[in-house]
């Protein structure tokens, strides 16, 4: 027989589409701090359609979100704004998730292109396009990638 499935410790409530990601950010001490209820405050630039993928940047003032909408946005959640400062278009709505590369004075941002074997990598700060990978051989849509620095090494590797 079958167990039941287990009771949820949280449900998120509000959302007009699945959720299809959720990131946690602890930097404060002390224990992290879930509230139920009512919405504080609702983050909407992706026009209603589902996220994929979430991460801060730097601190915890500033959240980077891509969308089923073709749109990478970054948002300002200083002193409790949520003002978006910046969104792209990636050119791609698969399956594949952004990834994410911070180190001192550098954040790249590895994205899906518009193609659907193709790998872009961009500089956050500048906005500027580093490089664009793409598979000679055809293996099909790019289900996942992370962007990762080796300990030994002085860049990044895909």
């Amino acid at each position: 027989m079958a167990l039941p499935p287990p009771v949820p410790e949280f449900i998120l409530r509000g959302s007009g589409a699945p959720v299809n990601t959720l990131h946690f950010r602890c930097g404060d001490p002390g224990p992290p701090l879930l509230f139920s209820g009512r919405a504080e405050k609702v983050l909407e630039r992706h026009g209603g359609a589902s996220v994929i993928w979430l991460d801060t940047l730097g601190s915890r003032d500033t959240l980077i979100s891509q969308g089923r909408d073709m749109r990478v946005c970054t948002w300002d959640l200083c002193e409790g704004r949520s003002d978006v400062l910046d969104s792209f278009s990636t050119g791609s709505v698969g399956f594949c998730q952004c990834s994410l590369l911070q180190s001192p004075g550098l954040s790249l941002l590895a994205h899906p292109g518009p193609l659907t074997e193709e790998i872009k990598l961009i500089d956050l700060a500048s906005k500027t396009q580093v490089c664009s990978l793409k598979s000679d051989a055809k293996r099909g849509m790019l289900m996942c990638a992370k962007l990762w620095q080796p300990d030994s090494g002085t860049g990044p590797s895909c």
